[in-house]
């Protein structure tokens, strides 16, 4: 099996297959970004730190009062941090001096409660959370203070997603990655009854495989209100969806590893050391930046895009299972995150969560803001 290496090649594909899709669209062709994932060629991304992009962070300290376990998602919308506790099923609100102002934990049977809680949104106009309740297939609506509001049963053609976007007007966008090609698959708008309205962006009907995501932030929004979404990996797309629900496909990404088709239809690639399988299990975007981990035989890179000068840049490269972080004047930062919200990347540690015998229940939460100078070099 022969796959081609060569930027030049892939590129020509790339162009022509995004650049026809995304003109059903917006009319002009997207930035490509060019990934070398095997690191090798003349031309390699120039490093970069991570303090080069942003100012140094603020650290804000959250006592719940009570353990958390695990933190699933980070979310910052109205002034306000939203992160989840995955295991008690809960959501913890807080504002930027640590103030805890909600505690959300209502599992349970009743109407008003919810068995599980897959992922959650907060609409940006009013300030409502809604839960995605997985188990009862349905979203589950409390206001900004707490109190439940409604639940949404989802239709029969909303399948299983692990993140989505409540939009002003109350609809939803989602990513549906898996089921059959007759279905709903890629980026679908579900209006506020919580039926299927549209598929703004489909999946190939030949890809096929399900190991893409990763229970991490896949939406996010910019300042503006735009929503974006990494998709899926037959196209490697980066969608934007305005408020007034207008999508564009401003950026397209071309990796130096072409896909056969016998891997496109794969639904268990090997992850192995030998494999041209490569996967993106963590990417942020805000407002002047776009980042990605990327995994590829067995390592992780990571890369930066400047969106406002075109160009990308290389974090740090490392051995299988110890994701080093970035570097600054040669000491790691704790780890590559992709929550991150308008101007904002946002990293959060629990101590108590990597060690039991720790009573203190403080989490720890890094703001890092963008800089308004774009980096020299």
């Amino acid at each position: 099996m022969i796959y081609n290496r060569f930027f030049i090649c892939f590129f020509i594909v790339c162009a022509v297959s995004s650049c026809n899709q995304q003109r059903e669209h917006e009319g002009t062709a997207a930035s490509t970004i060019e990934i070398p994932v095997e690191l090798k060629g003349p031309a390699q991304p120039t490093g970069i730190s991570l303090y080069d992009m942003f100012e140094k962070p603020q650290v804000i300290q959250v006592n719940p009062e009570e353990p958390i376990s695990y933190i699933y998602e980070l979310k910052y919308v109205r002034g306000r941090y939203y992160l989840t506790d995955f295991y008690r099923k809960g959501i913890i609100v807080f504002d930027d001096s640590g103030q805890v102002l909600l505690k959300l934990f209502k599992k349970g049977r009743a109407d008003y409660e919810y068995l599980s809680m897959e992922c959650f949104d907060v609409n940006p106009a009013n300030g409502e959370i809604n839960i995605y309740d997985i188990n009862r297939r349905r979203i589950v609506v409390y206001s900004e203070s707490g109190e439940f509001l409604r639940s949404i049963p989802l239709g029969e053609h909303v399948r299983i997603f692990n993140d989505f976007a409540v939009k002003e007007d109350g609809s939803f966008l989602v990513y549906i990655a898996f089921g059959p090609a007759e279905e709903p698959r890629g980026l679908v708008a579900v209006d506020a009854e919580g039926t299927f309205s549209e598929t703004l962006a489909p999946l190939d009907d030949d890809f096929r495989h399900t190991l893409v995501y990763v229970p991490y932030q896949n939406f996010h929004r910019l300042s503006d209100g735009t929503v974006t979404v990494r998709g899926e990996q037959d196209k490697n797309e980066i969608y934007h969806v305005s408020p007034d629900g207008l999508l564009t496909i401003p950026f397209h990404l071309c990796f130096d590893v072409i896909w056969s088709k016998e891997l496109r239809a794969t639904e268990r690639p090997s992850m192995g050391s030998d494999s041209d399988y490569y996967n993106v299990p963590e990417y942020f975007e805000t407002d002047h930046w776009l980042g990605f981990k990327v995994r590829y035989q067995e390592k992780y890179s990571i890369f930066f895009y400047n969106k406002d000068t075109g160009r990308l840049y290389s974090g740090r490269s490392s051995e299988k299972g110890t994701l080093k972080g970035l570097i600054e004047k040669g000491e790691h930062d704790p780890v590559f995150t992709g929550y991150s919200a308008g101007d904002r990347l946002m990293h959060v540690y629990n101590p108590s969560n990597s060690d039991p015998s720790i009573e203190d229940n403080t989490i720890f939460v890094k703001v890092y803001k963008e800089k308004c100078v774009s980096p020299a070099g």
